[in-house]
């Protein structure tokens, strides 16, 4: 074995192709259509990222991460899997973070969320919409990030 794949062999980070973190985002959406038309509902969902590989983690040219979690909206889905993307572009100004992701609601219709992450102070804020699969917009809203779950976030992240 030569001296430099013993290095590799030794340094994790060089034999890691990508980084894992988990996170759980809390808030509302206001439905924008039906009779509930302007009610406001909790919106949640946890989700666990993982980048392919790690520059791509830090959006060098447009970085994209697997998304696959868990959507918990009032009104829309109790308790449904979701699986999407979170594309990281750190040299936005608006729109750090972009989510897309797709899940079943409890009328076993399929709809897609998509929304834009900023950082603002210490908040990490999303801003997102609900569309059904026309195109129809369900709902709009804001989560934030949940700092009661700060710790496991930190020890999530993970090379893999």
């Amino acid at each position: 074995m030569s001296v430099i794949s013993t290095a590799i062999e030794r340094l994790p980070i060089l034999r890691s192709r990508g980084i894992y973190f988990d996170e759980k985002m809390v808030g509302y959406h206001v439905l924008q259509t039906g009779p509930r038309k302007g009610e406001r509902l909790d919106f949640m969902f946890t989700a666990a990222a993982q980048s392919e590989t790690i520059p791509g983690f830090f959006g060098a040219g447009g970085g994209v991460i697997a998304l696959d979690g868990e959507v918990k909206a009032e009104g829309l889905a109790a308790k449904s899997p979701m699986r999407g993307t979170i594309r990281m572009d750190p040299r936005a100004k608006v729109g750090v973070m972009t989510y897309d992701f797709d899940f079943t609601g409890d009328d076993g219709k399929p709809y897609h969320f998509h929304g834009f992450k900023n950082r603002e102070g210490l908040v990490d804020t999303l801003y997102g919409k609900v569309l059904d699969f026309e195109g129809g917009l369900v709902s709009e809203g804001t989560t934030y990030f949940d700092y009661d779950e700060l710790w496991k976030f930190v020890r999530s992240f993970k090379l893999v």
